[in-house]
């Protein structure tokens, strides 16, 4: 339908809605030009017409209710049939008249609203809610009476005292009814952010709180009771001063673990106003202090040179009592060896002690230690002499120190911990290694793989940078730097093996007097093909064939960087797999090589090599040990007998001891025969593939000196082997005046071959066990001395050597005490 037109511009016209029913309607307009034309705007749908008031009434608070407090709840039963709701004003009066105040409004449902009645006194009143609808229709719903009661019980919070620390009660006194709690609160005193203590909602009104959880301070305290309307009030006391903390030491002068030329006072500076007591200077009574404040000064006058500490009580007004010690070091440079410096340590942070004459430091990391008692450590750093009498390729550093630590209260000492200490020895000078004194001995600290990090189950180690050597060490002792004089021996069995990945070069460290090493250079011909630490005993080379011309040499470089020696060059080595001992022997020997030590094992025909397989390079000179397969009655059997060339039998136990070595498990024969070629006795006994040492007690028959022949014999399947040797037996009473001659096996004892006095023994030289085996028992020597490298070879040689040749005497040569002390036990002997 057409609701109304317009003929002139601007084109519109006012809609009396009033003449049209509630509801959803569609609008258009049409326009019409001089000629009749039409056109038709789009239709805007769905327009309300909306002229019915909204309804609802109020629900809360009810009729004649009685409310209070800061917030009253209002809300009411709201509806509108049209537009809905848009907001709900509601308004407040004294009951009976007057004009309506807006007390609140809210504009989105439930429509519920929050009044403050503090805002107005107690007395009757009138309230109702306004409802307006979107459309803008409004309603007033009906008004309700009410009472509001403002008036609050009153609180008194007493008094807990101007100090209070621990756990403390809070009571408060409350007048007037209605009271449903008393919560209480502190806040830093004329401050306005209140923390709670706790809340009673009970008489008699009071909580407990543990004033701990505030730092210490002044504080007000505050107590707000209120009612079931929700009415307040508040007593506050204010400037409480909360003191659980006992008194501490800020700083002093001296410093904390400081070295300083002179001094004749000691200021302190106080956490808090404090009295000390019990003060000692270095155990002794000292002068009385003056106190200002949080400033203690003792006037000591001139004080000596050395470490001084000053130990006594703090104790504060409320009377909590903290012990204290304050540690300094009077010294000036001199030709004198530093004193100590002392230093305490806490747990929160890393505490680092300087030594007096600024050469080191110590450093313990934070959360070190842990105390139940109060106790704390106290780190010491004390320098020391230079050591003396240093042996076996060392001498004296230009630093040594003494690091322990003790508790500053028990004075229990502490050696051991689990995060370890840092010590920082300054010093660049090369030819340096940092050691440790333990044991009455000196021991060389390792190089750790990570700087900075003291690797697990480690004990100590160390690392460098431009400030010096840093020392990483769980247990307190002396540590220090020697000088490092002897160069280390070259790289052992050094040999270059073939396989998927190319040349590979294997070796064993040689021997230091330092008992480690720094790494192993490889060269390639004069090229240097990498540095190779202790984790590492082998390197890839990469491709390599038959006629390669490079020549490999190793050199090893040990942590003072002293240089051995290059090894010999390595020389190409044919494959000796499958063929039989002698056959290997034959192709050796023109390319001045040898077959070494040879053992029983692998898969192959019986008696031929089956390993070391790939073997391509060794060095120039060296023997070769090889594997042979075990096999059948077709096998070769190899059977090698060493005895001493000389026996003196001991009184009780008339014993010989024998190596036998054999490349088959065998039944073995000893016959015994006189020096005039009598049969004595027969030992029979089974041996399994490989070497053994043999124990044969000799027969009573057996009464005067002489040379006896021994025929040992062994078979295995249907092949048997002898061998004849003779053995001279010496009485007692024998003297030999023949000139000692002394073998040297391994690289550390050739080492030693220019160290003898001016009456030089005639000395024999052996790289492996086998050639140390063959020299001692050789009939046309005299070995009177073997001197083996523990290092290289191990104890077990020692003791083999001791159980053949029991009357030579048998030198150990090792960096180590503990395989010195094995090496003792074996039968070595001290030289």
């Amino acid at each position: 339908m057409t609701i109304a037109s317009d003929t002139t511009t601007p084109w519109g016209t006012s809609l009396d809605t009033t003449a049209l029913a509630d509801g959803l309607y569609d609008f258009r307009v049409v326009a019409t030009d001089a000629t009749g034309h039409t056109g038709t705007s789009p239709i805007r749908a769905n327009v309300r017409v909306d002229n019915t008031a909204p309804a609802g009434s109020l629900t809360t608070p009810a009729n004649g209710a009685t409310v209070g407090g800061t917030s009253v709840a209002l809300s009411g039963s709201y509806s509108d049939s049209g537009a809905g709701i848009a907001s709900v004003r509601y308004e407040l009066r004294p009951t009976g008249g007057g004009s309506w105040t807006t007390i609140a409004t809210a504009s989105s449902a439930p429509f519920s609203a929050s009044w403050d009645a503090t805002t107005v006194s107690s007395g009757s009143y009138d309230v109702r809610p306004l409802i307006t609808d979107r459309a803008g229709n409004t309603f007033t719903g009906a008004m309700r009476t009410i009472t509001v009661d403002v008036s609050a019980p009153t609180v008194v919070l007493t008094n807990p005292g101007s100090t209070i620390s621990g756990s403390v009660t809070l009571n408060a006194t409350v007048s007037g009814s209605g009271a449903t709690q008393v919560a209480f609160a502190a806040t830093p005193a004329g401050g306005a952010s209140w923390s709670s203590l706790g809340t009673d909602t009970s008489s008699p009104w009071s909580t407990t709180f543990d004033s701990s959880q505030l730092q210490d301070g002044v504080y007000d305290l505050r107590a707000t009771v209120s009612d079931n309307l929700g009415n307040t009030s508040a007593d506050v006391v204010a400037a409480i001063r909360i003191d659980n903390t006992a008194p501490r030491i800020v700083s002093s002068t001296p410093g904390e673990g400081t070295t300083v030329p002179s001094a004749n006072a000691i200021g302190l500076v106080t956490s808090e106003a404090a009295t000390p007591v019990g003060v000692t200077l270095d155990g002794n009574a000292t002068v009385t202090p003056v106190v200002n404040g949080t400033n203690i000064d003792y006037g000591t006058g001139p004080l000596g040179p050395g470490a001084h500490t000053l130990a006594g009580e703090l104790q504060d007004s409320s009377g909590k009592k903290a012990p204290f010690r304050v540690h300094f070091t009077v010294w000036t440079a001199s030709n004198s060896v530093a004193p100590p410096v002392d230093k305490n340590t806490t747990t929160g942070a890393a505490t680092t002690v300087e030594s007096a004459d600024g050469l080191s430091s110590a450093t313990m990391p934070a959360a070190n230690w842990s105390s139940s008692t109060g106790d704390w450590i106290v780190l010491r750093i004390t320098p020391m002499a230079a050591p003396s009498g240093l042996t076996n390729g060392f001498a004296a550093g230009p630093i040594t120190v003494d690091v322990t630590a003790r508790w500053a209260l028990a004075g229990t000492e502490v050696h051991q911990f689990s995060r370890p200490i840092g010590i920082l020895l300054r010093s660049t000078e090369r030819g340096l290694v940092p050691a440790t004194f333990e044991n009455g001995h000196w021991r060389i600290l390792s190089r750790v793989p990570s700087a900075g990090t003291l690797p697990t189950g480690w004990d100590d180690g160390f690392y460098t940078d431009g400030a010096g050597f840093h020392v990483m060490t769980n247990h307190t002792s002396v540590f220090g730097l020697l000088r490092d004089l002897q160069a280390p021996n070259p790289p052992q069995n050094v040999r270059g093996f073939l396989g998927p990945t190319g040349l590979t070069l294997r070796w064993t460290p040689g021997s230091d007097n330092s008992g480690t090493y720094d790494f192993v250079t490889v060269f390639s011909d004069s090229t240097d093909a990498g540095h190779f630490g202790v984790d590492y005993t082998a390197a890839n080379i990469g491709g390599w064939s038959v006629g390669d011309p490079r020549i490999f040499r190793l050199k090893e470089t040990d942590l003072a960087g002293n240089e051995s020696s290059l090894t010999q060059p390595l020389r190409p080595v044919p494959s000796l797999i499958g063929k039989t001992p002698d056959q290997a022997a034959a192709l050796l020997a023109p390319l001045g090589l040898k077959v070494g030590t040879i053992t029983t094992g692998g898969t192959g025909p019986a008696g031929t090599i089956t390993g070391p397989v790939g073997l391509v390079l060794a060095e120039a000179g060296s023997s070769i040990d090889v594997t042979v397969s075990p096999g059948g009655g077709s096998a070769r059997l190899v059977l090698k007998v060493t005895t001493a060339p000389r026996v003196k039998p001991a009184v009780r136990k008339k014993n010989i001891a024998a190596r036998v070595s054999v490349t088959r498990a065998a039944r073995v024969t000893a016959e015994l025969f006189s020096p005039r070629h009598v049969k004595l006795y027969t030992w029979r006994f089974s041996l399994k593939a490989g070497r053994s040492i043999v124990k044969l007690r000799l027969p009573h028959q057996v009464r005067r000196s002489g040379v006896y022949t021994m025929r040992w014999t062994a078979r295995s399947g249907r092949e048997a082997i002898s061998r004849k040797i003779t053995i001279r037996l010496v009485g007692a009473r024998n003297v030999l005046v023949a000139p000692v001659q002394v073998l040297l096996a391994g690289p550390a004892a050739r080492s030693i071959s220019g160290k003898f006095p001016t009456r030089n023994p005639k000395l024999i030289t052996a790289s492996g066990i086998e050639p140390t085996f063959d020299a001692a028992a050789s009939r046309r020597t005299d070995v009177r001395v073997i001197v083996v490298d523990v290092d290289a070879f191990g104890v077990s040689l020692i003791r083999d050597l001791h159980a053949v040749f029991p009357s030579t005497k048998i030198v150990a040569l090792t960096s180590g005490p503990k395989q010195m002390v094995a090496s003792l036990k074996a039968g070595a002997s001290i030289a």
